[in-house]
């Protein structure tokens, strides 16, 4: 999976790296925000904002690990980037994310 790496010792290492950018500057991909995951600076979540009906882009400014105190739009961690109308999800059968 893009943005995910493995560590020397073949596990998954939770950390979030960042993604290819489009010609027009934003990432390739967004991941959604998630508890657990080391967010390294650069990197993107997206947070579901039902009130607009859009997704909420947000760059990692540096590196943290997630928890319920630093969600985006936290702005020590996260800068925003983009609104976005178009979401595909793609959930991964062993993590369930």
């Amino acid at each position: 999976m893009a943005g995910q790496k493995n560590n020397a010792a073949g596990d998954e290492s939770r950390r979030i790296y960042p993604e290819p950018k489009q010609e027009n500057g934003m990432p390739q991909h967004t991941r959604a925000w998630a508890e657990g995951w080391i967010w390294m600076p650069g990197s993107n979540c997206g947070e579901w904002a039902p009130e607009k009906g859009k997704v909420a882009v947000y760059e990692s400014v540096e590196e943290h690990s997630s928890d319920n105190t630093n969600k985006c739009p936290l702005e020590i961690y996260w800068v925003f980037v983009m609104r976005s109308v178009l979401v595909i999800v793609i959930r991964c059968q062993s993590c369930g994310l």
